[in-house]
């Protein structure tokens, strides 16, 4: 009778087997994923908009990897929400190391102007990302929170300003004008200007196809350099009445062609002059 009892006290023990599968899943899963950092980059900035792309680096402490199949995502500007989206992640966490998942956001500058007039003006604007990182485990999504605050930069036209014009005659024919241009950069980064082509207009006089001929062309960040424009042009009637307008600064230059910038040259368009 004892033995009987002994033998059945033992057979209501799980076996080590059917435990451990019991366990798989909470030891498989005993510490959450956690983000250690979140990166922006600034992919490519136009009169309409700036392409962002935040890096989230994540850690998953566990011997598994994770599927992530979405991104809960909402941003604020200034302190207001701007978006509320849900992102497909096609990604995967690697097993006991940080993988980098890859969310891209496009903020558009008439969205961003239709709401915040405040910061029309401005050289850039403050945002904060939040939201989570969602993974499908067992029966439920386990979210991993995601924050992040920072500044991303408004693309402005630089300023042009001509503060002296002077004239040779190199033939008969032609007259050589340079003009010393004082630029004005209105960004948070340093622009390039080699690019740009000018038109100069002086009352009825127009120039067209003045070029840069130094070569002060990177200007800073909030600064003002001086440039001198040089071209060829006929010496016509319009140019010989020109040459005697004495007030200079009601010269108006007219930028054409691309603009340099960290994020690559943009071409510019009407709205570059707005």
């Amino acid at each position: 009778m004892a033995s009987t009892t002994h033998h059945a006290a033992r057979g209501a023990r799980p076996r080590p087997r059917v435990l451990a599968l019991l366990l798989l899943p909470l030891l498989l899963f005993a510490c959450a994923p956690k983000v250690k950092k979140v990166r922006p980059r600034f992919q490519k900035i136009g009169w309409s908009g700036i392409d962002v792309e935040f890096d989230i680096h994540v850690y998953n402490p566990n011997l598994v990897p994770l599927r992530t199949p979405r991104f809960r995502a909402g941003l604020d500007i200034e302190g207001t929400e701007f978006l509320r989206t849900e992102v497909p992640v096609a990604q995967s966490l690697g097993a006991r190391r940080t993988s980098t998942i890859t969310i891209p956001t496009r903020i558009s500058y008439r969205r961003v102007w239709d709401t915040y007039q405040k910061i029309r003006d401005a050289g850039e604007a403050s945002y904060r990302l939040r939201g989570a990182l969602l993974f499908a485990f067992l029966w439920r999504d386990l979210a991993v929170p995601v924050k992040h605050s920072g500044k991303f930069p408004v693309l402005r036209m630089p300023r042009f300003e001509a503060v002296s014009i002077g004239f040779s005659r190199p033939s008969l024919a032609r007259l050589r004008l340079a003009i010393d241009v004082e630029v004005t950069n209105r960004n948070v980064f340093e622009v390039d200007i080699r690019d740009l082509g000018y038109a100069f207009h002086l009352g009825e006089a127009r120039v067209a196809g003045l070029t840069l001929s130094t070569n002060g062309s990177a200007i800073g960040a909030g600064q003002t350099g001086t440039v001198t424009l040089a071209g060829d042009v006929s010496a016509s009637r319009a140019m010989m009445g020109l040459m005697k307008v004495a007030e200079v600064r009601k010269a108006r230059l007219v930028p054409t062609g691309y603009l340099k910038t960290p994020y690559g040259k943009v071409k510019l368009d009407k709205r570059a002059r707005q």
